[in-house]
């Protein structure tokens, strides 16, 4: 074993370290001494060897345990306790309902829903119908209607968040997706969810958790931009966070007021992003966004926190492989699918969809000799190219979405 200064440790071969022990019993014993195991001598060698590999390798551990992107396991987490940054748990996706009932009705908090294969997701809170709702009139444009169920009952829309019972990256499911009413209430009509449920992501990796203690430290104060960022992405349950502040006196080309700082969030509940938002924010600064949250200062007065969620953008996938024996045809293509959406569910806000990248996760599935793939917004625009997604959008993909066809190509 030796120390390098330009590589640090560095941990010799077993050869090598015998070599070592070799080159000691001929020094203090004698230079025709046993080498081999077919001495004594040699064989007390090669255990002295082997018990110095050993150590080696437990300092080596020890050593490269010290640094964030080297070490692993519940040593990184200590190196990230230190730090007051945490490993990640796994979390549950959360998403928007739109709830349709009968003014007057009501739904208890803690109201279960469900996509039609029985992933559940909860309220949060009491869903009150208390006066019906207008809506566009699809017959007459720019003119609004009650909305009525159909027998011309008038209905009340509401919106509410919900977080799916079992953490994952399964739970992230598709806008449409949500459609059941799980405890049979009688005042909802209708369910739905109009965009995808995110931020459902699995316990967090050594990779991810070592790349946040390090732009955690790099983040500096945590009222800066990136320090905001960092902040709120260190919540367990958010997945991903951008902040973008407008330092000018002029509405900037997001369309951001002048002198205000915006948040976008996969992930979370409101009141906890609320709460870790105004503990860091610079004092003074406005913040703007379509979620408006209150919270209490020390001084127990109430101020208005505002943030925006992240718009998905679903994908759609369609496939077509022509398959050997070694294809399994009872999971190949459930394979394929999950391949697919786990890959996306690592992708970042404004995070380009590359058609090249999305071969390797197909072809990792054994059995499949040649294939055609295309992606698109919709199932009528698919087509061989990218998908570019705004800077504050992200990227979706269910397994509803991937369409595979297996022997298309005869």
């Amino acid at each position: 074993m030796a120390f390098d200064s330009k590589v640090g440790f560095t941990h010799e071969s077993f050869d090598d370290i015998r070599a070592q022990v070799i080159d000691v019993a001929k020094q203090l014993i004698s230079d025709d001494v046993g080498d081999d195991d077919t001495t004594l001598v040699g064989q007390t060698e090669g255990m002295i060897a082997y018990r110095d590999n050993i150590l080696a390798m437990m300092i080596e551990a020890d050593y490269y345990s010290r640094y964030a992107l080297t070490a692993h396991g519940s040593t990184l987490d200590r190196i990230g306790a230190d730090e007051y940054v945490f490993r990640k748990p796994a979390a549950s996706a959360v998403v928007n309902l739109q709830v349709d009932g009968y003014v007057g009705g009501m739904v208890d908090g803690q109201a279960f829903f469900s996509t039609e294969d029985g992933l559940l997701f909860q309220t949060y809170d009491d869903i009150d119908f208390d006066k019906q709702s207008q809506i566009d009139d699809p017959d007459n444009p720019g003119k609004q209607i009650g909305l009525e169920d159909d027998n011309g009952e008038p209905l009340c829309r509401v919106v509410v968040q919900a977080i799916a019972e079992d953490a994952g990256i399964e739970s992230n499911v598709g806008a449409g997706e949500i459609t059941y009413n799980v405890d049979a209430n009688e005042n909802i009509f209708a369910i739905t969810n109009p965009e995808a449920a995110t931020g459902g992501q699995a316990e967090e990796t050594d990779l991810s958790y070592a790349a946040r203690i390090i732009a955690s430290r790099i983040a500096g104060s945590p009222s800066t931009e990136n320090g905001i960022q960092a902040s709120i992405q260190n919540l367990p349950d958010v997945f991903q966070a951008k902040v973008t502040r407008n330092n000018t006196m002029q509405v900037n080309d997001d369309g951001d007021p002048a002198k205000t700082t915006h948040l976008y969030v996969i992930g979370g509940s409101d009141q906890e992003i609320a709460n870790e938002y105004f503990r860091v924010l610079p004092l003074g600064q406005e913040t703007v966004g379509a979620v408006s949250v209150n919270v209490v200062n020390n001084a127990g007065e109430t101020r208005v926190i505002k943030f925006d969620r992240a718009k998905t953008v679903p994908i759609f996938v369609e496939i077509a492989i022509d398959t050997t024996d070694d294809f399994d045809t009872d999971n190949g293509v459930n394979n394929i699918k999950n391949n697919l959406t786990a890959f996306l569910a690592n992708f970042k806000m404004g995070q380009t969809v590359l058609f090249s990248q999305l071969f390797g996760e197909v072809w990792k599935v054994p059995g499949i000799s040649n294939m055609t793939l295309k992606i698109g917004l919709s199932k009528d625009a698919m087509a061989l190219s990218d998908i570019d997604i705004d800077s504050y959008n992200i990227a979706v993909l269910s397994n509803e979405n991937i369409e595979v066809t297996t022997n298309a190509a005869g």
